[in-house]
């Protein structure tokens, strides 16, 4: 039997639209960039400069970790955050670039966002996510 023949799209995804998604979208509350963000959840920090990203692997470990995720968000943002795949695509983007992670700074991330975090941690530290 022949398999169906069908192509895959590949969004055209954007390290720097990824690094205003990784604040606006919330991330930033549990995963960090440059020590920059939280700590309750993996770094995002790139490992190298490479040149390719692994779309389907990055989906995957969000994935592994959606049940825990979704059970923070809906205790810290009373919401589960809504991502579409091309935000997908550029969140992995900028997860994978190290030259646009280098230009993530404190000040990327709102006021209110920072106390945010720091709230958050807090908590953890009290062991109210235990």
């Amino acid at each position: 039997m022949t398999p169906p023949s069908f192509s895959i799209l590949y969004p055209n995804i954007d390290p720097l639209r990824g690094k205003q998604m990784f604040v606006e979208k919330n991330c930033v509350l549990c995963h960090s960039v440059n020590g920059v963000g939280g700590d309750i959840a993996p770094a995002l920090d790139a490992q190298d400069n490479r040149r390719e990203v692994d779309l389907l692997d990055f989906a995957a470990r969000m994935w592994q970790g959606s049940y825990a995720m979704v059970e923070l968000q809906a205790a810290e943002l009373d919401y589960r955050i809504e991502l579409e795949g091309f935000e997908i695509g550029d969140i992995a983007a900028f997860a994978y670039d190290l030259e646009t992670q280098k230009s993530f700074t404190q000040e990327d991330v709102p006021p209110e966002v920072q106390q945010w975090i720091l709230d958050l941690a807090a908590n953890a530290d009290d062991g109210l996510f235990d």
